[in-house]
């Protein structure tokens, strides 16, 4: 039983982190004015930074003081973010869309004629 539970776990977390690494390039990328790309990927990326290097310590502080509520606190955290995901993504995007100048028809690019030349 426990190893069925842990292997089923890890197979859980495994899942989890692909589809969140999958999802966080949607953002990152197509919301991103493409005139100031990169202060919006500088941005995105302090942001995963800072959760990466606070969250550890703020989830372990959690479940050291509040035990099993801890647990929980946490599980309400992550249902609410992940409910909110999808709407504010989508809410982005129509803005985006609506802000974004449309593109312009791409004009052939005129070709280079070589003249062979002789020795």
């Amino acid at each position: 039983m426990c190893a069925t539970t842990l292997f089923g776990a890890v197979v859980l977390l495994t899942l989890t982190e692909l589809l969140q690494s999958a999802g966080s390039w949607g953002p990152s990328y197509d919301l991103a004015d493409t005139a100031r790309l990169g202060e919006y990927q500088g941005a995105w990326s302090v942001g995963t930074q800072l959760v990466r290097s606070c969250g550890p310590f703020l989830v372990t502080l959690a479940l050291s003081a509040l035990d099993t509520t801890g647990w929980l606190v946490i599980g309400l955290i992550y249902a609410v973010a992940a409910a909110c995901a999808a709407p504010l993504s989508r809410r982005a995007e129509a803005a985006h869309q609506v802000t974004a100048p449309q593109a312009a028809t791409p004009q052939p690019t005129p070709t280079k004629q070589t003249v062979p030349h002789h020795a």
